[in-house]
């Protein structure tokens, strides 16, 4: 959504680079590459070769999940430091502890007060929870009698969307009621078996 909402400032387009599926540091530059369709060419370094490319572009990167490759921070640092007007958004769980670093702490949905009759249709954290379970159940709906279940289920998780989405996951088989037990034993209940989720 940011991509797309500052893509008019950058003339040579904002690319997504999912790292999700990067498993080291090496292959974070080929990552790049892939998502800017530009392609290596013989044996000279790859960093000179990308930075040489993104020199006078006006691009921004945004790379998702950067956490497990945190060796690799250095290679972002060298791209801006060789480019002009490249600029990046990079997601992750842990701090990057770069001079260039600009902190921005994402936070989680609105939670939803416990005692206070929800209004359903107001709290994003509950729409989304909703949305979802109907995803997954085309018989769920969310009635009063699982209202306070869901509640408490957003505020377990903190509001975390994919935390959400991955209890939302479970209405197939278990009641709203039975999630909140289940996350208040354990989160590690959010597991999921998607073949496209990271």
């Amino acid at each position: 959504e940011v991509g797309r909402a500052l893509e008019p400032h950058f003339p040579d387009g904002a690319h997504f680079i999912s790292l999700a599926g990067v498993s080291t540091p090496e292959l974070i530059l080929p990552a790049i590459a892939d998502a800017l369709r530009f392609g290596f060419s013989g044996p000279a370094d790859l960093l000179i070769q990308l930075t040489n490319f993104l020199h006078n572009k006006k691009t921004l990167l945004i790379l998702d999940n950067m956490e497990h490759l945190l060796e690799g921070r250095d290679l972002l640092g060298r791209i801006l430091q060789d480019t002009h007007q490249v600029k990046m958004i990079v997601t992750s769980r842990e701090q990057m502890h770069l001079q260039w670093e600009w902190l921005f702490e994402v936070q989680g949905l609105p939670l939803p007060e416990e005692d206070s009759g929800v209004a359903l249709e107001t709290n994003s954290a509950m729409q989304l929870f909703a949305q979802l379970a109907r995803q997954t159940s085309q018989t769920f709906s969310l009635g009063s009698e699982d209202a306070a279940a869901v509640v408490r289920i957003c505020r377990l998780v903190g509001g975390l969307p994919l935390a959400i989405e991955l209890a939302a996951s479970w209405v197939r088989m278990l009641s709203p009621q039975e999630i909140a037990r289940e996350l208040e034993k354990s989160l590690d209940f959010l597991e999921t078996n998607k073949f496209d989720v990271p």
